[in-house]
């Protein structure tokens, strides 16, 4: 998408923003991760859509509580406990006056502008674009699933898995790069493959035999320990596909202790835990699969 900016710039006028979020070091131009969000909510915000729905419902340049109310009764149909006979009529009143303890909760946290400097009266634009992306319009209430007991053994449960985890593209002229393991780890895989062989200066990771580029198992290491509990606590298998000499599987084995310390599953304690209790939370379990060249050698 980035390699686009020139058509986004004439489509939607907005290349200023790109300009004014680089900084400029006098030879390239780099954006962090903070710059990066702040231009992809730009673009959110200018779908016609959003932009559409928000004057439906607001008279000025900001969202009211009555307002945000209105919107959610209308369109996400969500009940604000206003029933037409007398009977329940009580009951609908208490019922409303807590959405609307609700709603400016919610908006305590919606309508600080992303510089986080100030508050506006009600929700702006770009806050009303963060609600609609935000965890309460999830499709899915992940709540149930979090919060299931984990109890059983652990060949029990379907668990997210990758293959050749460490390859952006194709199989046979990938790229091997450690962002691979951070996508996938932040999105919730919880079983990762990593390809290890003989490298000059060490351990690298790459499909052994084909064009893929190779990556250093360091850097490997260093990237899934970064991400491995960012997006769940649950326990990540790593399958190590092992072609190194011993003298740098031993590497592997200082690389694996100094990146993940205490996160990892001792031997001594695997079977005795693992086996019947899938519920330790924040542990890797590793899991090293030789070759028959290495039996043999």
């Amino acid at each position: 998408m980035l390699r686009d900016v020139d058509t986004l710039q004439d489509e939607m006028g907005i290349m200023p923003l790109w300009l004014r979020s680089a900084s400029t070091d006098g030879q390239s131009k780099l954006v962090n991760a903070r710059q990066v969000m702040l231009f992809l909510l730009q673009l959110s915000i200018k779908s016609e859509e959003i932009s559409k729905l928000f004057q439906k419902y607001t008279r000025g340049d900001c969202m009211s509580v009555e307002e945000w109310l209105a919107f959610v009764h209308a369109e996400q149909l969500r009940p604000l406990g206003d029933s037409p006979d007398g009977e329940n009529r009580q009951r609908s009143s208490i019922s409303k006056k807590r959405e609307i303890r609700q709603a400016r909760s919610q908006f305590e946290t919606l309508k600080t502008d992303l510089g986080g400097m100030r508050s506006e009266p009600g929700l702006t634009l770009q806050a009303f674009s963060l609600a609609l992306l935000g965890p309460p319009n999830d499709a899915l209430d992940l709540q149930p699933v979090m919060n299931q007991k984990l109890d059983q053994p652990i060949s029990h449960y379907w668990i997210a898995t990758s293959h050749n985890s460490y390859i952006v593209g194709d199989q046979l002229t990938g790229i091997s790069s450690p962002d691979a393991y951070r996508r996938q780890l932040l999105q919730g895989c919880r079983c990762i493959e990593i390809d290890c062989w003989d490298g000059k200066n060490g351990p690298v990771v790459t499909h052994g035999n084909t064009f893929c580029t190779k990556v250093s198992f360091q850097d490997v290491a260093f990237a899934i320990g970064e991400c491995a509990f960012v997006s769940s606590q649950l326990p990540i298998i790593i399958s190590l596909e092992m072609h190194c000499s011993v003298k740098q599987q031993k590497q592997i084995a200082d690389l694996l202790v100094s990146e993940f310390g205490d996160a990892l599953l001792p031997l001594d304690d695997f079977e005795a835990r693992s086996s019947t209790d899938t519920s330790q939370l924040f542990c890797m379990l590793d899991f090293s699969e030789l070759t028959s060249e290495d039996i043999f050698e």
